[in-house]
């Protein structure tokens, strides 16, 4: 089975990183969403792109069953996240919700 060249995880760890174009600034801040229990988006796939692009995570971020999420920047809830001096440094998140499913 051959690697599928354009599939997004394999670019993801670049977010904030690298200048891909000189449009596009280092200061970028990416947030990814996730619904907790969600049927048809599967949130194991949110927390390995998150990984992989090293997002930061609220402490109060939801959980299932008391997980423990490893592999995140933890910040606490009260920070203000924000680029400084032109770079993102672990200022793109992940956050999860939960609707009550």
């Amino acid at each position: 089975m051959a690697i599928d060249r354009v599939d997004p995880s394999h670019f993801v760890q670049y977010i904030n990183r690298e200048n891909i174009d000189e449009e596009t600034p280092l200061d970028t801040q990416v947030t990814i969403h996730y619904g907790k229990s969600d049927a048809k988006v599967n949130g194991l796939a949110s927390h390995f792109l998150a990984r992989t692009a090293r997002m930061s995570m609220y402490e109060s971020n939801v959980q299932e069953n008391e997980e423990k999420l490893y592999g995140f920047n933890m910040i606490k809830d009260s920070e203000v996240i924000s680029p400084q001096n032109g770079e993102c440094n672990h200022c793109s998140v992940i956050m999860g919700f939960d609707f009550g499913a």
